[in-house]
This record gives C-alpha cells, sequence and structure tokens, in this order.
C-alpha cells in the first residue's frame, strides 16, 4: 500500500506524540490529494449503530462545538456487521429528526436502510457535498478480519469511493476492563477521548491541506482508538501512548465462523440460533499477529491505531494469476 509521506507528520500534533512511524513515499507521478479548506467544514456523519447510538452523540457533539457544519444521516436502527450492503430496490424511509447540533445548525436523518444507504442518501437526495464525510464511532475495535463485516467501514469506503475524504472511526473492547469490571463500560468511557482525538485529528488535516499535504485519494483513514485502564480500571487517555500509522493486521478478532445450534426441525424446515465467539482479547485468546506494524499490535500497546486504506479491489499480484490460468481459453 502506498501513502504519502507527509502522513506520519500529520499526525504528530492531534494531541498524543506520534511513536514508530515507517511510512514508503509515492511513486512519481501518483501523489494525488483532496484538500480540504481551513476554517468550518461540512461534515457528513454516518454510523452502523443507528442515530442516537454508538459513539456517534459524542463525535456529534466534538464537531458540532468545534464549529463545524455537521449533517447525520445514519441508520435509523442497528445495522452492525453488514459491511457496504445497500438497498437495491423498494421502499426506503427516512425521517427527519431536527438539528445536529445543539444551537439549531445542521441536520439529523434516520435511514431505514444500511449504512451505505445513509451515507448515498446524504449524498445524492440531500445534494450534502461535505467537504469531509466521518463513519463512527463504533463500539468495538474495526480491525483486522472485523474490517470486512463492518458497516461502519463500508460506509466510509461508499464515501471514499466518490473521492471525498473519509474517516472511520472506533474503540477498542478492552479484555482488561472485561477482566476486572466484568463488563465493557470503559469502551463507552472512552468515546468522548476518541471524538476529541478525531476533532484534533481532522483540525490538523485542515491546517496540512491548507499547505497542499491533504488525504490521498483513493485512500481513506481507519482510527482505533485504544482503551486503557488506571489503577483503578477506568480508562486514563492521559496513558494513551501515541499514535502509530499501521496495516491491516490478519488474525481473527471477531473469532472467526459464527455458529449454528439446531433449535428446530420441520419436514425440509430447520431452525438455528446463530451465535459468534465474540472479540479476541475478550472472550478469548488471540491468535498470534503475523502483520508488521499491525492495527492489532498498536491496540494491544495502548497506541491509536490509523490505518490508511485502499478503495480498489485490484490485486498487484497477478503474474501468479497469469501462470495459473496459462493455457486456459474457457
Amino acid at each position: 500500500m502506498k501513502i504519502v509521506a507527509g502522513l506520519a507528520a500529520m499526525l504528530l500534533t492531534v494531541g498524543v506524540s506520534t511513536a514508530a512511524i515507517a511510512v514508503p513515499e509515492t511513486p512519481t507521478g501518483q501523489s494525488r490529494t483532496a484538500p480540504l479548506d481551513a476554517g468550518p467544514l461540512h461534515i457528513l456523519l454516518s454510523n452502523d449503530d443507528g442515530v442516537g447510538r454508538g459513539g456517534l452523540p459524542q463525535l456529534q457533539k466534538a464537531l458540532c462545538e468545534a464549529g463545524h457544519d455537521v449533517t447525520v444521516s445514519a441508520p435509523a436502527s442497528n445495522q452492525s456487521g453488514g459491511g457496504g450492503s445497500m438497498t437495491g430496490s423498494g421502499t426506503l424511509k427516512v425521517v427527519a429528526k431536527g438539528p445536529a447540533c445543539d444551537d439549531g445548525r445542521g441536520a439529523t436523518y434516520a435511514v431505514h436502510g444500511t449504512p451505505a444507504d445513509s451515507v448515498l442518501f446524504a449524498l445524492t437526495v440531500l445534494k450534502a457535498d461535505p467537504d469531509l464525510v466521518v463513519t463512527g464511532i463504533n463500539p468495538g475495535q474495526n480491525i483486522a478480519d472485523a474490517m470486512s463485516l463492518s458497516g461502519t467501514i463500508g460506509a466510509a469506503m461508499i464515501a471514499a469511493k466518490q473521492k471525498i475524504p473519509t474517516i472511520s472511526v472506533s474503540v477498542e473492547n478492552d479484555a482488561e476492563d472485561f477482566r476486572r469490571n466484568g463488563n465493557l463500560q470503559q469502551t463507552d468511557a472512552a468515546m468522548p477521548d476518541a471524538a476529541a482525538y478525531t476533532t484534533n485529528l481532522i483540525r490538523h488535516i485542515e491546517t496540512r491541506s491548507s499547505r497542499g499535504a491533504g488525504l490521498p485519494e483513493g485512500l481513506f483513514l481507519n482510527i482505533a482508538y485504544p482503551v486503557v485502564l488506571d489503577e483503578n480500571g477506568q480508562h486514563d487517555a492521559s496513558l494513551v501512548k501515541g499514535t502509530r500509522v499501521t496495516r491491516v493486521g490478519d488474525y481473527a478478532v471477531l473469532g472467526g465462523l459464527g455458529k449454528f445450534s439446531l433449535t428446530g426441525q420441520e419436514g425440509n424446515t430447520s431452525w438455528y440460533d446463530v451465535s459468534t465467539p465474540g472479540f479476541c482479547r475478550v472472550q478469548f485468546d488471540c491468535p498470534a499477529e503475523t502483520v508488521r506494524n499491525a492495527d492489532s499490535t498498536a491496540l494491544e500497546g495502548g497506541f491509536v491505531s490509523v490505518t490508511p486504506l485502499e478503495t480498489g479491489f485490484g490485486a498487484e499480484k497477478q503474474g501468479a494469476i497469469v501462470g495459473l490460468l496459462g493455457g486456459f481459453d474457457g
């Protein structure tokens, strides 16, 4: 994955120090940026947990207080795990919920559809034309294999494909929190800090963009914010160690395949209860991470993970496939 060398420098003043970052240069002629104008931005917010759920209210509040013009277009109900799915046909119900900010600015829409539907509604029907799209804040880390299922990532992908600067945000479910407190309440406690971090990052990208160093086109940023506990088992943002630009890890965050338990059968029809093993480091041990500079490694070390993600699906290793298909003509 190629990203501009300035990306690491962009993260130096977002509230925590940057550590252990190695960023490759972009080949000559391939560096394209999507600038953000300095000053208040028009920001489109979405998520997969639904309007008023997850960490969206905290992020909404932080961005409004920072003076940005905010439009919220998010699912009316929880759509977690839906990835980038969209409604292909039929009727889509949308409810206008009032302003996005306490001072009456902006607007909020509850879309009875998927996260991707919510973003597309704002872009095509509302003609939102945002300077930036932000999705989240998701409770639970959207890293490694969890990305493929995440509606937060799916909504961000849709926006980034329209060449709009985009950021997705999640907060870690922490194993130590679960072990010590028997719940994941510190994920919720970390939401305001993750919102402040994201707001600071946006401000910093604005400043860098005014000097010609904006987000590279074809990429979006995936932020995973850690939960770091103090001696009393409470999240303490001052204990977050810094920021790392990371790669997508390869371990099974969600424990692999779901579990199907037969509960009834009648003729050719069967009924199953479906469940997943949960999050590794919470309900079960994680497999060893094999990717260097992985998002999972950063979180486990108490760092904020910022992973540049590409919107394209094309693979660069065509040579092996050419050899595999050699002589095949259908």
